[in-house]
């Protein structure tokens, strides 16, 4: 599994599942109280966020690749050439749309 599968703030309700549904017992213990969290679908950012994006996001990609060729920081060549080859494909059509699982 790759080390940045849990990383990212939509990742997939599936990748950070808990299949151990087994009873959890405590001794001496007994529920009183059930608190529950739950996550709800996360949205792509508004139409202004994703045009600073479009701006912002290729400069980042830009510096950080000009700071490897000059043997700075500590990025695998597998990760440099991931972001070599990435592009940022959202438009102000897309914002607020409901992510895409996964």
């Amino acid at each position: 599994m790759s080390p940045y599968r849990r990383m990212g703030q939509k990742t997939s309700y599936f990748v950070n599942s808990n299949n151990d549904d087994s009873e959890i017992t405590i001794p001496g213990c007994e529920p009183v109280m059930l608190w529950y969290l739950g996550r709800h679908g996360a949205r792509k950012p508004s139409d202004k966020e994703i045009v600073e994006m479009a701006v912002e996001l290729p400069a980042l990609q830009e510096s950080i690749l000009a700071a490897a060729m000059l043997g700075l920081g500590e990025m695998c060549e597998q990760d440099l050439t991931n972001l070599r080859d990435w592009t940022f494909k959202w438009t102000e059509d897309d914002h607020k749309l409901l992510m895409e699982s996964g």
